[in-house]
């Protein structure tokens, strides 16, 4: 006989889920995986919420932002709020491929260690549960 399989509840991730995910929900969460559409999602809002914020920087406090446009006010304050839950998602993100979240230490070997990580985040899930937890479309 064939037994059923449950359906899988998979959740679609929008861009709004991906930054609630992060933000709220798993903001100084360690453990579990992050798939690439919340990963990436997520980064692209950070980005452009941090332009966003040295625009803001450059008309209103043109004397605290420096020549990269990094340093203001405003852009300071979005990167202390921001910081965690992107470092956060990034070792989730590895998690998801079976990577340690030591592998993040790429990120010190000037441009060698970027593209190596940038690899990483790149590849797609490791299919079913791994050491860190279930696939991210398993889950509720």
């Amino acid at each position: 006989m064939n037994e059923m399989k449950p359906a899988q509840v998979v959740e679609e991730m929008t861009f709004k889920r991906a930054f609630e995910r992060c933000v709220r929900e798993k903001y100084v969460t360690f453990s579990g995986r992050a798939s690439r559409s919340e990963y990436w999602k997520f980064m692209l809002i950070y980005v452009v919420i941090l332009f966003i914020a040295q625009a803001l920087d450059a008309g209103f406090f043109p004397h605290t932002v420096d020549e990269t446009g990094m340093g203001g006010t405003i852009t300071t304050i979005v990167t202390i709020l921001l910081f965690l839950p992107a470092f956060t998602a990034q070792i989730r993100r590895l998690h998801d491929i079976g990577k340690s979240g030591w592998w993040i230490l790429w990120e010190l070997l000037p441009f060698i260690g970027t593209l190596v990580l940038l690899y990483f985040l790149v590849k797609p899930s490791e299919k079913g549960t791994n050491k860190y937890g279930p696939q991210p479309s398993e889950t509720l």
